[in-house]
C-alpha cells in the first residue's frame, strides 16, 4: 500500500530542477538534490550507469510517466540527454 501511494503521490507532482548533489543507494540508484531537497524517484529507475551528472536539469509533467533529463551544451543552453519512462504499471 505504501508504495502505491508513494507512486501516486509521485504521479501528481511537477519537477523543474538543476541537480545541485547526486547521493548512489547500496542497490547504485540515484537519489538527487535540488539545492536542499533530496528527491528519490519512485517511478522512474535511474542508476549510477545513466551516467547523469551534477548540473543536469530534471523535467517531469505533473501526471506524466516520462522523466527528461537534458545537459548544457556548449552554447549554454539545454538539450534532452536521457528520457526515462516509468517503471510503474499503476
Amino acid at each position: 500500500i505504501r508504495a502505491y501511494m508513494d507512486a501516486k503521490q509521485e504521479d501528481d507532482l511537477y519537477y523543474n530542477f538543476i541537480i545541485t548533489k547526486i547521493e548512489l543507494t547500496p542497490t547504485k540508484k540515484m537519489i538527487f538534490y535540488n539545492k536542499g531537497e533530496e528527491i528519490f524517484f519512485h517511478n522512474f529507475s535511474i542508476g549510477e550507469n545513466e551516467d547523469v551528472k551534477i548540473g543536469d536539469k530534471i523535467v517531469k509533467e505533473k501526471d506524466s510517466k516520462v522523466l527528461r533529463i537534458f545537459r548544457k551544451n556548449k552554447d549554454g543552453g539545454y538539450k534532452i540527454y536521457l528520457v526515462i519512462y516509468s517503471n510503474n504499471i499503476i
